[in-house]
Protein backbone atom coordinates (compact mmCIF):
# COMPACT_ATOMS: atom_id res chain seq x y z
CA UNK A 1 0.00 0.00 0.00
CA UNK A 2 1.37 3.31 -1.15
CA UNK A 3 -1.19 5.47 0.35
CA UNK A 4 -0.16 8.58 2.65
CA UNK A 5 -2.32 10.19 5.59
CA UNK A 6 -2.38 13.69 5.21
CA UNK A 7 -5.21 15.48 7.81
CA UNK A 8 -6.66 19.10 7.07
CA UNK A 9 -8.32 20.84 10.71
CA UNK A 10 -9.96 24.16 10.60
CA UNK A 11 -9.34 25.43 14.69
CA UNK A 12 -12.17 27.23 16.38
CA UNK A 13 -9.49 30.47 15.76
CA UNK A 14 -9.90 30.01 12.15
CA UNK A 15 -6.32 28.75 12.13
CA UNK A 16 -5.83 25.83 9.43
CA UNK A 17 -3.52 22.62 10.36
CA UNK A 18 -2.14 20.42 7.64
CA UNK A 19 -0.27 17.48 9.17
CA UNK A 20 1.04 14.87 6.51
CA UNK A 21 3.14 11.64 6.53
CA UNK A 22 5.49 13.03 4.35
CA UNK A 23 8.12 15.11 4.80
CA UNK A 24 6.88 17.92 2.99
CA UNK A 25 3.99 19.65 1.79
CA UNK A 26 3.53 20.88 -2.08
CA UNK A 27 1.23 23.35 -3.26
CA UNK A 28 0.85 23.66 -6.71
CA UNK A 29 0.61 25.66 -8.77
CA UNK A 30 0.41 28.46 -6.63
CA UNK A 31 0.55 29.91 -2.90
CA UNK A 32 -1.03 33.12 -2.10
CA UNK A 33 -0.22 34.53 1.44
CA UNK A 34 -2.41 37.47 2.58
CA UNK A 35 -1.04 37.47 5.93
CA UNK A 36 2.26 39.30 7.03
CA UNK A 37 4.70 36.60 8.20
CA UNK A 38 5.50 32.95 7.44
CA UNK A 39 5.97 31.37 11.00
CA UNK A 40 8.56 28.11 11.82
CA UNK A 41 7.51 25.80 14.15
CA UNK A 42 7.71 27.23 17.23
CA UNK A 43 5.15 30.58 15.72
CA UNK A 44 8.44 32.38 15.64
CA UNK A 45 8.83 34.33 12.38
CA UNK A 46 10.73 33.02 9.83
CA UNK A 47 10.04 35.39 6.49
CA UNK A 48 8.51 38.90 7.17
CA UNK A 49 6.77 39.80 3.71
CA UNK A 50 7.22 44.04 4.08
CA UNK A 51 3.95 44.65 2.60
CA UNK A 52 1.45 41.92 4.15
CA UNK A 53 -1.24 43.62 2.06
CA UNK A 54 0.43 43.01 -1.66
CA UNK A 55 0.86 39.54 -3.23
CA UNK A 56 4.85 37.93 -2.98
CA UNK A 57 5.47 35.68 -5.58
CA UNK A 58 8.13 33.11 -4.40
CA UNK A 59 9.68 31.92 -7.85
CA UNK A 60 12.43 28.96 -8.55
CA UNK A 61 14.41 28.37 -5.47
CA UNK A 62 13.65 31.79 -3.75
CA UNK A 63 13.28 34.97 -5.26
CA UNK A 64 10.89 37.73 -4.63
CA UNK A 65 9.28 40.69 -6.28
CA UNK A 66 9.02 42.59 -3.17
CA UNK A 67 11.04 43.24 -0.48
CA UNK A 68 11.69 40.40 2.33
CA UNK A 69 13.15 40.76 5.66
CA UNK A 70 14.97 37.13 6.58
CA UNK A 71 14.95 36.54 10.58
CA UNK A 72 17.79 35.37 12.38
CA UNK A 73 15.33 33.24 14.24
CA UNK A 74 15.55 30.73 10.45
CA UNK A 75 18.99 29.78 12.59
CA UNK A 76 20.82 30.73 16.00
CA UNK A 77 23.66 30.81 13.92
CA UNK A 78 23.65 31.17 10.27
CA UNK A 79 20.34 33.17 9.71
CA UNK A 80 21.15 32.98 5.72
CA UNK A 81 23.06 29.63 3.82
CA UNK A 82 22.70 29.02 0.45
CA UNK A 83 23.38 25.83 -0.99
CA UNK A 84 24.06 24.02 -4.54
CA UNK A 85 21.73 21.61 -5.98
CA UNK A 86 24.18 18.72 -4.24
CA UNK A 87 22.79 20.54 -0.97
CA UNK A 88 26.17 21.33 -0.13
CA UNK A 89 26.77 25.06 1.23
CA UNK A 90 28.12 27.54 -0.83
CA UNK A 91 27.65 30.73 0.86
CA UNK A 92 26.78 31.75 4.68
CA UNK A 93 25.89 34.79 6.48
CA UNK A 94 26.19 34.63 10.17
CA UNK A 95 24.54 36.47 12.77
CA UNK A 96 27.34 38.71 13.08
CA UNK A 97 27.62 39.53 9.84
CA UNK A 98 30.47 37.45 8.74
CA UNK A 99 30.17 36.27 5.07
CA UNK A 100 31.75 32.99 4.37
CA UNK A 101 31.87 31.61 0.57
CA UNK A 102 33.49 28.20 -0.06
CA UNK A 103 34.56 29.13 -3.64
CA UNK A 104 36.17 32.53 -2.10
CA UNK A 105 35.46 33.92 -5.61
CA UNK A 106 33.16 37.64 -5.94
CA UNK A 107 32.32 38.25 -9.32
CA UNK A 108 31.11 41.38 -10.92
CA UNK A 109 28.58 41.31 -13.92
CA UNK A 110 28.75 44.72 -14.25
CA UNK A 111 28.58 45.89 -18.43
CA UNK A 112 31.69 48.14 -19.45
CA UNK A 113 31.10 51.90 -19.54
CA UNK A 114 32.81 54.74 -19.07
CA UNK A 115 31.07 54.96 -15.66
CA UNK A 116 31.32 51.41 -13.94
CA UNK A 117 33.12 50.93 -11.11
CA UNK A 118 33.92 46.81 -10.72
CA UNK A 119 33.13 46.35 -6.72
CA UNK A 120 32.14 49.11 -4.62
CA UNK A 121 33.45 48.88 -0.72
CA UNK A 122 31.66 51.92 1.61
CA UNK A 123 31.70 52.47 5.50
CA UNK A 124 29.93 55.37 6.80
CA UNK A 125 32.87 57.41 8.06
CA UNK A 126 35.83 55.91 9.62
CA UNK A 127 37.82 58.84 11.18
CA UNK A 128 40.05 57.08 14.60
CA UNK A 129 43.51 55.89 14.34
CA UNK A 130 44.07 52.45 13.83
CA UNK A 131 40.23 52.14 11.83
CA UNK A 132 41.32 50.32 7.93
CA UNK A 133 39.25 50.56 4.90
CA UNK A 134 40.65 47.15 4.14
CA UNK A 135 42.38 44.44 5.36
CA UNK A 136 43.60 41.04 3.73
CA UNK A 137 44.71 38.16 6.07
CA UNK A 138 46.47 34.60 5.19
CA UNK A 139 45.63 32.19 8.32
CA UNK A 140 44.32 35.18 10.44
CA UNK A 141 47.74 36.96 10.08
CA UNK A 142 47.04 40.48 8.60
CA UNK A 143 49.22 40.91 5.49
CA UNK A 144 47.92 43.75 3.80
CA UNK A 145 45.60 46.91 4.29
CA UNK A 146 44.28 50.47 3.58
CA UNK A 147 43.76 52.49 6.76
CA UNK A 148 41.30 55.13 6.65
CA UNK A 149 43.44 57.79 5.12
CA UNK A 150 43.86 56.18 1.70
CA UNK A 151 47.44 54.69 3.19
CA UNK A 152 48.38 51.18 1.89
CA UNK A 153 50.57 48.71 3.66
CA UNK A 154 51.68 45.74 2.90
CA UNK A 155 53.60 43.15 4.92
CA UNK A 156 55.47 41.85 2.09
CA UNK A 157 57.44 43.47 -0.87
CA UNK A 158 54.57 45.21 -3.34
CA UNK A 159 55.75 44.26 -6.72
CA UNK A 160 54.55 46.44 -9.80
CA UNK A 161 54.59 45.00 -13.64
CA UNK A 162 52.89 41.77 -15.31
CA UNK A 163 52.58 39.52 -11.66
CA UNK A 164 55.87 37.35 -12.80
CA UNK A 165 57.89 38.26 -10.53
CA UNK A 166 57.39 35.60 -7.97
Amino acid sequence: DNSVYSSFTTESTGNLTIISTGDKITIQPDLQINGGDILGGTGSTRITLVDPLQLTGVIGLLSSDRGATFSAAIASDTPLTLKNNSAASIFTVANSGNITSNTGAITSQLADSSTAVGFALNTASLTTQGAKLLSLKNASTEKFYIDKDGNLYAAGTILSGNGEGM
